[in-house]
This record gives structure tokens, sequence and C-alpha cells, in this order.
């Protein structure tokens, strides 16, 4: 090879890994390109009504969470009106406000990859005191130890597509909980992920084949005290909860415990 093509070889592999150092983001620069994308989707939001079921029945009736945009000290979120009462158990509070800006500035690390066919960023967070702090405010399932998240975000428009939480419980029991959003739609300009599927692994290790034997009891129980109430009294309440039973039945005996699919059926902007 020529001096020349070598030399256009090597100014030609130092121009392209230039650019993608260029557009590789650090901690810093990725939140506050979330935060910025953030504030321009809540432009025209001043409040929010989403409902969200269990897909195929479960457990947790359908419920809608109303939230409320605030603006305070130069930002600007979205917060559920009780916050008690968050049925997305965070999760989507979490997105709206600079929950997620805040945990990307404090990562350890940043890289690219690509997640069922999205160009991602995959953000290790591993600052436990922080990420405890958080969780406690903010997700009720996270009551245990949590030792780092990883959160994938799509680096077109950075919306979260997974996040992944590693965890131990005072027992020593780990767990890892993955969280996957998908079938985003647009409202009013704000993307929300219908489809949040929960993926808990180690969840059936904390549950004693005591526990499943106090469970299949007090199903038991339940059964004969319908069969001796009045017929209409009986049909109202199965109608109500034979479904959510029989599917609790099911993932007690099938140890599908740790799966869970919440699909968000009706969103309202500024109603």
């Amino acid at each position: 090879m020529k001096l020349t093509g070598i030399l256009t070889t090597i100014l030609t592999f130092l121009l392209v890994s230039t650019s993608t150092l260029l557009a590789q983001p650090n901690p810093a620069q990725l939140a506050d390109q979330i935060s910025d994308r953030n504030m321009q989707r809540l432009a025209n939001i001043e409040t929010l009504f989403i409902t969200v079921e269990p897909e195929g029945g479960g457990l947790i009736p359908a419920t809608t969470t109303k939230y409320i945009k605030r603006t305070e000290g130069g930002r600007t979120w979205l917060e559920p009106e009780d916050e008690d009462y968050d049925t997305n158990t965070g999760l989507l509070s979490g997105v709206f406000d600079d929950q997620m800006p805040k945990l990307v500035r404090s990562a350890s690390s940043v890289e690219r990859e690509q997640l069922d066919g999205y160009s991602v960023y995959k953000i290790f967070v591993d600052d436990a005191d922080l990420l405890n702090e958080m969780m406690d405010d903010d997700m009720e399932f996270a009551e245990d130890e949590v030792k780092n998240i990883t959160i994938w975000i799509d680096s077109d428009e950075l919306v979260a597509r997974k996040v992944r939480f590693d965890q131990i419980s005072d027992e020593g029991h780990e767990m890892i909980v993955e969280v996957i959003m998908s079938d985003y739609q647009n409202h009013s300009g704000l993307p929300i992920a219908h489809s949040i599927q929960f993926n808990i692994e180690g969840l059936d290790t904390q549950f004693t084949e005591e526990d499943r034997a106090e469970a299949r009891k007090a199903m038991a129980e339940l059964e004969k005290q319908l069969a001796q109430m009045p017929e209409a009294q009986r049909r109202m309440i199965e109608e109500q909860m034979k479904p959510q039973l029989e599917r609790f039945e099911a993932m007690l005996e099938s140890g599908e415990m740790g799966r869970m699919v919440l699909r968000v059926t009706d969103v309202r902007v500024n109603q």
C-alpha cells in the first residue's frame, strides 16, 4: 500500500473514531438532553389521566391515576394527584419528572448498544445510597435494598425501553426486577408506553411451601364463605373477584408469580 493510501486510511479511522466519541454523551450531557426533551413534551399538558389494567385479568383491578403538572425552581414535572395511589407503581411519574435525569446523571457508565431492534444507551447506576433513597420515595415494589440499576434509553426518542433493578432482601435473597416498556403512543406530544411488563426473578424463592399452603387454605375458606351467601350476593362478588382469584391460583400453582403485564387502556389530556 502506498504511503498516501496508509495516511488516508489512518485519517478515515481517526475521523470515524472522533465522530463516535462526539456522538457518545457522558452521563451529565445525556441527563441534560433527557431533561430538555421532557420539558418540551410537557409544554402542552396540564393534567393527564391514565387508566391501567393487568393483561388477561389479575389481582389488580383497572385503575385510573390523575397527574398534575407542577412548575417550581426552573423545573416542570407531572406528579400523581394522590401520591399514595400511583397505580403505575411510580414508573410513569418517574419518567414524567426529573427522576430519570437524576439517575442518568449519577451513572457510572453509558454505552451504546442494540435492544430489540432499537439503538439505545445502556446506563449503569450503582450509587446504592442514591438508589435506595429514590426507590423508597417512588417505587412501591422496591422495599428491599437496591444494589444497582441498569436503564436502556432509546437514543433517538430518549424514552425508557427497559429498566433492571438488582435487589437483595434483609434475609439475603437476591431478586432481579425487569421492567420492559413498549408500544409507545404519542398524546399531545408526550410518548406513553401502553405496555409495561414486569419480570421478577427470584420472587418464587421467597415463598415457602408453608406460604403456599396458607394461601391455598385462604382460597378454600373464601370459596366456603361464597357458597354460604345468598345467590344474588354470591354472583355479584364472583363476577367482581373470580377472574382475579383464578389468576392468582394459577400463578400460585405454576410458579409464575414473577410475571405481570400492565396495559394502558385509556389516556386523557387536559380534561
